[in-house]
Order: structure tokens, then sequence, then C-alpha cells
């Protein structure tokens, strides 16, 4: 059985072995490339939206957004509010296409939008391939 005379001989430090590091004090660092490596990479997100015309429907995609990998879910939402405002009053007046594709676009804005990160990563590397393999020709 212990004593308490036993507990007092245990060291009093606490020994963690893996700390987190995102909770981390050190999250200060003063290079991008770290930041990246104790927080995640940028996560790229594109939004949808929808214009009918009555026989013509067209669906389109926004631009590329980044997004740390600390940015929550409401900050996603809020920048494609604006795309499904617009499909929401001009998406559906197209048959049959309008009525199909509106509520796919809203969904897809709402959730957060489409992620991208590893398509846009890819299309990165092969551009920066292919320009150094034009460099070395030259």
């Amino acid at each position: 059985m212990h004593t308490p005379e036993s507990y007092s001989e245990q060291p009093t430090e606490l020994i963690v072995d893996n700390p987190d590091p995102v909770f981390s004090p050190q999250l200060e660092a003063s290079d991008e490339e770290e930041k990246e490596q104790i927080i995640g990479p940028k996560r790229k997100v594109r939004y949808h939206y929808v214009i009918s015309l009555i026989f013509n429907t067209y669906r389109r995609r926004s631009r590329v957004f980044e997004f740390d990998a600390t940015d929550g879910w409401f900050k996603r939402f809020s920048i494609g509010l604006p795309y499904s405002a617009l499909t929401f009053f001009v998406g559906w007046w197209g048959f049959p296409y309008g009525l199909l594709l509106t509520p796919v676009a809203i969904f897809r804005n709402t959730v957060g939008g489409e992620d991208v990160t590893f398509r846009t990563e890819e299309q990165e590397k092969s551009q920066k391939f292919v320009n150094n393999k034009l460099q070395d020709e030259k």
C-alpha cells in the first residue's frame, strides 16, 4: 500500500512525450514553410454557380480561393454565399437542367465548396516540370 511519504518521493515534473504542435506556444514561426509544417497546408476551394435562361443553362465555377487549415466551415460558407444567392435567384429558370443543377450547386457551396487542393498542386508540379524542361532545352 502507498503511503503519503512514497508519493512525495516521486518526481513532480510532468513529462509530455508528444505535445500537440497546433496548441504549442512556439507557433510564432518566422518562416512561412515552418508555419505550413506546424499548421498544415493551405486548402484550395472553388464554388459553383448556375445561370439559366429558359432553354439554356450554364454551370460555372468560381476562381480558386485559398484558406488556412485552421479556417473553419463558416468562413468557407460565407465566401460561397454570394455564389449560392446568384444560383438561387437565376439558376431555376432553365428547363430541365436548371431545376436539376441548382440544388446541387447550392448544396456544394453550403458544405464549404469543392476542395481542389490536390488538383491545383498537381497542376503546379506539372507546370514546374514543363518550365524546367523548356529551360533545359535552351
